[in-house]
């Protein structure tokens, strides 16, 4: 008889783990190179627009609101491949953080910000990184495009980065400082070409750039300078030699 009830209880003590191990792994957020590589197919809409395909549009930041709050309707019940119930529910529990910044999100640097979602998308994403959480703002894009037979890959990104990415961090780092997430950043879609070449050398970039709050802080303030921005941030690429997904990379800022 008590080797029955040991029995017994060790196929409760297996079941409970396996059943408390399970809903560990379905609270957990999506791996940010994972994340990434998902979200480097934008270029693939960026292309579509700047060959000018029916359906394929850049739409502005008056259409966040809407498009976010219908969104929100569709509550996940399970895990999806890329996108988890855990991220879902944090991106809702900062709803306000993300309409505003995004009100105020009409410009990268000069350039007019675009953005390339779908319907049953949104250009926020919450990942995992370096054990923390790490909010992303994505699919942002603007319609330069860059010759390739003037600079490199690199160059092209350093020049976004500077021009585009460094000047909006302000919005960013005002929006989400207050926040309970340490880590967040943004990603921008451009286009590059051989302008000696036909149209259908036209390809899309992105580049990625997340930093710590503090330091963002410390930018924003004018603490720190550009260059020391980045030696303390984390910078992806996505080339046009790339079929998918990013690589981390160390850049210079002239």
């Amino acid at each position: 008889m008590k080797k029955i009830i040991t029995i017994i209880i060790v196929i409760l003590f297996v079941t409970i783990s396996l059943f408390s191990q399970a809903e560990q792994n379905k609270q957990e957020l999506i791996g940010l190179m994972d994340m990434l590589k998902s979200e480097s197919f934008a270029r693939i809409n960026w292309e579509a627009v700047g060959m000018d395909l029916d359906g394929y549009y850049f739409k502005t930041n008056d259409y966040f609101e809407v498009a976010f709050n219908r969104w929100l309707q569709d509550e996940p019940e399970n895990d999806g491949y890329v996108r988890k119930v855990k991220e879902y529910h944090i991106i809702k529990g900062y709803k306000d953080n993300f309409i505003n910044l995004f009100d105020e999100l009409n410009f990268l640097g000069s350039s007019k910000a675009y953005f390339i979602y779908g319907d049953n998308e949104m250009p926020v994403r919450i990942a995992k990184f370096l054990d923390e959480d790490c909010i992303l703002i994505t699919r942002v894009a603007i319609d330069n495009v860059y010759n390739t037979l003037r600079n490199s890959a690199r160059e092209r990104a350093a020049s976004v980065l500077s021009s585009y990415v460094l000047p909006t961090l302000y919005i960013i780092y005002n929006n989400l400082h207050k926040t309970d997430i340490h880590y967040y950043g943004i990603i921008v879609t451009f286009g590059s070409k051989n302008f000696l070449g036909s149209d259908f050398s036209l390809k899309a970039e992105s580049v990625c750039l997340i930093v710590q709050d503090d330091v963002c802080g410390k930018f924003v303030n004018g603490e720190i300078t550009e260059n020391e921005l980045i030696d303390a941030s984390h910078i992806f690429m996505s080339d046009r030699d790339m079929i998918s997904g990013f690589k981390k990379v160390k850049l210079e800022i002239e």
